[in-house]
C-alpha cells in the first residue's frame, strides 16, 4: 500500500516535497533526509 499525501496537499508526492527540504536550511534538510530514509523503510514493510 503505497503512502501518499492527501489532495489538499498539492500534486507532489512525498518524496518529492522532502528532496525539495534537502536544498533549504540544515535543520529542513536533516529532516528531509531522515524522511526519505523512513518513507523507504516503510515501503519494504508495506509492499
Amino acid at each position: 500500500m503505497p503512502i501518499q499525501r492527501s489532495p489538499a496537499q498539492g500534486r507532489q508526492t512525498l518524496e518529492e516535497y522532502y528532496q525539495e527540504m534537502e536544498s533549504k536550511g540544515p535543520i529542513d534538510q536533516l529532516v528531509g533526509q531522515q524522511m526519505l530514509q523512513l518513507l523507504e523503510v516503510l515501503k519494504k514493510l508495506f509492499p
